[in-house]
């Protein structure tokens, strides 16, 4: 509070002393701070706030749009792809991007410019049709414990084979040319399981942790670090594989227009949650190339970084704090109702999640700082 009264007495020093008072924008943006905090001050006095800046408000960033629906095997909606002509022009399908619908008669020339070599007007390869591995364990009673116990509806556990095939992989090409071309994948999860709440994530992890079952956290499966394949039976793995899809705990909780602060739960899509922020006059500022498809517990997963890094930051710089569930089913956190400052007390055992693929915890609501 001493640095604000001295604030206020060089303001006054400046007024009464007959100089001219020049706020440039550091000034400027203090006096604001300064006013919004009087502002909520006097609310409080009023009985209108009670020590909290921050706006609840538990809304999905969800778009429910059959044409947001991602394409089965390969990067990008399903509605969208570059299509050769006969003619050797090029044209981009769909209707979501300013190129969508137009013609592009000089890309393949350019292409092969480029490239040195005459660009095929064919494919060069027919997509096969691989199949999808069966189910290779099953264990009845970590099924029940879901349904009994976590209180999993029907829709919140699928063993469907497309879906199982998409959470066993990420957009390497490798993964890619073998979903397509090669022999397929050797193992995918067991089940996909879709947790809604954070109860519900953590009787997932107890219920896996006494019925020995492995677990693997999925966001938007874009990764290219191979994080998504499942060991196989030859390579030493005989427990059921759960790939459990964070992307239903999509919600903005909580926004802080005055500490410029969110918590956003780890399944929201990237620019799901750009969307929503705009909406209410802020931004995130971490945007990877994935994030039409990432989320935002993927992007702490894979130590992700973005277009506009050089201004914002790394997510590393972005989260301030995050719950995570850890193997045991505990939940861990830095703080509580607040956001503590960084401390020189020691390690801390969160920042280890950042770039751990997975493999650590599950991520379920970061804190995030908005610029």
């Amino acid at each position: 509070m001493k640095q604000w009264q001295g604030y206020f007495q060089l303001l006054w020093y400046q007024f009464t002393s007959g100089a001219v008072l020049r706020l440039n924008k550091h000034h400027a943006n203090t006096l604001a701070r300064l006013s919004s905090l009087r502002s909520l001050k006097d609310k409080e006095n009023q009985g209108e706030v009670q020590h909290d800046t921050r706006i609840y408000v538990n809304q999905s960033t969800r778009k429910e749009s059959e044409n947001d629906r991602e394409s089965d095997d390969v990067w990008g909606f399903k509605d969208t792809s570059y299509r050769a002509n006969p003619d050797g022009t090029v044209e981009v399908t769909g209707s979501r991007y300013l190129l969508s619908g137009c013609t592009l008669p000089s890309l393949l020339p350019w292409a092969s410019d480029v490239l040195g070599v005459e660009v095929p007007r064919q494919p060069m390869l027919q997509t096969l049709e691989i199949s999808i591995p069966e189910p290779q364990h099953i264990n009845g009673e970590f099924l029940d414990s879901l349904r009994q116990v976590v209180l999993l509806r029907d829709d919140q556990i699928s063993s469907d084979a497309k879906i199982r095939r998409r959470h066993g992989h990420g957009h390497t090409q490798e993964e890619m040319y073998a979903i397509k071309y090669g022999s397929g994948l050797a193992r995918v999860p067991d089940l996909v399981v879709y947790p809604e709440t954070e109860s519900q994530v953590i009787g997932i992890v107890e219920a896996a942790r006494q019925k020995g079952v492995c677990l693997i956290p999925y966001g938007g499966g874009t990764n290219v670090s191979a994080a998504l394949r499942c060991p196989s039976n030859q390579d030493g793995e005989n427990r059921v594989i759960v790939s459990v899809d964070t992307r239903r705990m999509d919600k903005i909780l909580w926004i802080d227009p005055v500490n410029r602060l969110a918590q956003i739960e780890a399944g929201a899509v990237g620019s799901n949650i750009m969307e929503a922020l705009a909406e209410r006059g802020f931004t995130m500022g971490h945007e990877p190339d994935s994030c039409e498809f990432s989320t935002l517990g993927g992007w702490i997963a894979t130590n992700a970084s973005g277009m506009k890094k050089n201004r914002y930051g790394n997510i590393e710089d972005v989260v301030l704090d995050m719950r995570v569930v850890m193997p045991t089913g505990g939940v861990m956190t830095k703080g509580s109702s607040s956001v503590h400052p960084r401390e020189s007390t020691g390690s801390n055992p969160l920042l280890s999640t950042f770039g751990s693929e997975g493999s650590r915890t599950i991520i379920l609501a970061p804190l995030i700082h908005q610029p």
